[in-house]
C-alpha cells in the first residue's frame, strides 16, 4: 500500500500501470476506491495514480477540513507528484476533484500536461452549497454504502468534516474559480451532463470554463448525472479516451500544440 507524507500526515495513493501518467482526483466525500473501473480502463496504456486527499479514504484522518481545503489538497497532490518525479502529468478530476485539478494546473503549468474536468463548477454560490448539503441530507441513508466503500467504518466522520467545510464556504460567500483560470496553459476538456442533479448549471458552467481556458474543449451530454464518469461511464470513456489520444507527448521545452476549443 503506497503512502506519502504530506504535511506530516500519511496520504495513501493507488499506483498501477505504466506509460504517460494520469492522476485521478475524486470529488467531495469520494475516494480512490471509487475509481476502480477507471484505473482498470487506463492502466493498460497509462500509469495511473489515484490519491486519497488527507482526511479521506485510506489517508490519515484530521480533526476538520481547512477553509482552503481544495488549495491544500492541490498542494498535497503537487508534493506527491514532485516525489514521484515524473516529467508531466495528466489530471482527471470529478466534481470537487476538478477544482483541485484546475488549481494544480494553475500552480504548476510546466508539470501539468492536460486536464479533464468532469462536472466541475465555475462558480459555487452559497445557494449552490446549500442545495448540495440539502441533497446530501435527503439521500443520507442511501448514500451510506457509497461512503462506507470510500472511507471505511468511520465514513460518518469524513462526511461530517466535508459538510462542515461546505457550510463554512457558504458562509464566506462561496467560491469563484476565475483567478485560477487565466493561469491554465494546458489543453483542458470539460465534461458535463444537462441532467446533473447536484449542479443544475453544470453544462453552463462547463461552457464558461471552456471559454475562459485558451485550449479548452467542451463535451456536454444529456445522459447520466453527477459526475458523468460514474453515471454515463461508456460515454465518458469514449470522450476522454479520444481527448487523451490527441494530447501530444512533449518535454519540458514544449512541442506540438493540441487542438483549440471546439
Amino acid at each position: 500500500m503506497p503512502t506519502f507524507m504530506a504535511r506530516n500526515r500519511s496520504m495513501y495513493y493507488r499506483d498501477e500501470g505504466s506509460g504517460p501518467v494520469v492522476v485521478l482526483l475524486p470529488g467531495q466525500t469520494a475516494s480512490s476506491a471509487h475509481f476502480t473501473r477507471e484505473i482498470r480502463q487506463l492502466r493498460s496504456t497509462h500509469r495511473v495514480i489515484a490519491p486519497d486527499f488527507v482526511g479521506t479514504g485510506m489517508s490519515q484522518r484530521v480533526a476538520s477540513f481547512s477553509s482552503d481545503f481544495w488549495v491544500q489538497a492541490a498542494a498535497d497532490v503537487l508534493a506527491l507528484m514532485t516525489h514521484l518525479g515524473e516529467e508531466h502529468y495528466i489530471l482527471v478530476g470529478c466534481s470537487g476533484g476538478g477544482i483541485v485539478a484546475l488549481i494544480l494546473a494553475a500552480m504548476r503549468p510546466e508539470l501539468v500536461h492536460a486536464i479533464v474536468l468532469d462536472s466541475t463548477p465555475e462558480w459555487i454560490t452559497p445557494a449552490d452549497l446549500e442545495h448540495i448539503l440539502a441533497e446530501r441530507r435527503a439521500h443520507f441513508a442511501e448514500s451510506r454504502e457509497f461512503w462506507e466503500k470510500g472511507h471505511g467504518d468511520d465514513w460518518e466522520r469524513v462526511v461530517s468534516c466535508d459538510s462542515d467545510f461546505l457550510q463554512a464556504l457558504a458562509a464566506q460567500g462561496g467560491l469563484h474559480l476565475g483567478k485560477w483560470l487565466m493561469k491554465v496553459e494546458c489543453p483542458a476538456l470539460m465534461v458535463a451532463s444537462t441532467a446533473d442533479e447536484l449542479l443544475p448549471r453544470a453544462a453552463e458552467d462547463a461552457w464558461r470554463l471552456a471559454c475562459q481556458i485558451r485550449r479548452g474543449r467542451l463535451y456536454v451530454t444529456c445522459e447520466g448525472g453527477h459526475p458523468v464518469a460514474w453515471t454515463a461511464p461508456d460515454e465518458f470513456d469514449h470522450v476522454v479516451g479520444g481527448f487523451l489520444a490527441q494530447i501530444p507527448l512533449m518535454g519540458r521545452d514544449g512541442g506540438a500544440a493540441a487542438p483549440d476549443a471546439e
